[in-house]
């Protein structure tokens, strides 16, 4: 078995990483981390955005629903006054 030297590995890291020119992949790995950088850095705005709109749609339910619950109270109340009435129109 030959023993493979520290050039030769990097060779075939770089045939493995889909660099045929069997170089070192050093040239072309800063620009795929800029790039790569830039999508996580889009990915995590997006990420932010959908949660301040998830948060905004949930405060929306919050209100919607204290706003039924005061309808119905509303309503409950009106009943009970109707109730009241038909009670004292009954006993005339």
């Amino acid at each position: 078995m030959e023993q493979l030297s520290a050039l030769s590995v990097q060779k075939a890291i770089a045939m493995l990483n889909g660099n045929g020119n069997g170089s070192a992949a050093e040239p072309e790995a800063p620009s795929v981390t800029a790039s790569m950088a830039a999508k996580r850095r889009q990915l995590k705005a997006k990420e932010i955005e959908m949660e301040e709109k998830w948060m905004a749609l949930e405060e929306a339910e919050r209100r919607n629903m204290q706003k039924e619950r005061e309808i119905n109270e509303k309503l409950a109340a009106l009943r009970r006054q109707d109730e009241k009435r038909s009670l004292q129109e009954w006993k005339a």
